[in-house]
């Protein structure tokens, strides 16, 4: 059920990005576009956030809950660019939800590893730390709709569950492998103003 949701979410937010992509590119603060080789960095001083990005990819934020997310509180979509076709893109989202305080990350790891089982090939979990706060990371391939390879870490503090999600094609994956490293490496986690 989980996994559902979660490949629901997905779907979700890849149908309203694309929609956002093409219906308000020139509204300005909704999409903010970038192109240059260098990383710029995003910064959010107000959830506390800071990332660096590709300097040719947009970013697009979101506030507050969705249907399919009513645990949601903020929500950072970065694309690669947009001349490429949808198969040579990659997205990135970095949110932050509410949890229940007596979820601890193990069991957020075990919940989701325990759904990915069932409809994902190669799943790998490791321990790590995402902006210096224990983490997990996630690596696999869904099967669901079409081959995706994605990449989630999520870390929880104080009654908030951060997370930042990698998706692409297997092969649009690993030419971009180095950004995404740059992009997990860089996060910076601050508490919320």
């Amino acid at each position: 059920m989980v996994i559902n949701q979660r490949i629901l979410l997905l779907v979700c937010i890849f149908s309203s990005l694309l929609v956002i992509q093409f219906s308000t590119q020139n509204i300005q603060g909704v999409f903010h576009p970038d192109f240059s080789e260098e990383f710029k960095t995003y910064e959010n001083p107000f959830y506390g956030i800071n990332i660096n990005y590709p300097g040719d990819w947009r970013y697009y934020e979101k506030n507050g809950p969705e249907n399919f997310s009513p645990d949601r509180i903020f929500q950072v979509s970065f694309l690669s660019p947009p001349n490429k076709v949808l198969s040579d893109m990659v997205f990135v989202w970095f949110n932050i939800e509410k949890i229940q305080d007596s979820l601890s990350l193990d069991d957020r790891k075990n919940i989701l590893v325990k759904n990915l089982n069932n409809s994902s090939i190669d799943v790998k979990v490791q321990s790590t730390k995402l902006s210096g706060i224990n983490a997990f990371m996630i690596d696999y391939t869904n099967k669901a709709l079409e081959l995706q390879r994605n990449i989630g870490i999520e870390a929880i503090r104080d009654g908030l569950l951060y997370s930042l999600d990698f998706t692409a094609q297997p092969d649009t994956f690993e030419q971009n492998l180095d950004y995404i490293e740059t992009m997990i490496k860089s996060t910076n986690i601050s508490s919320i103003a």
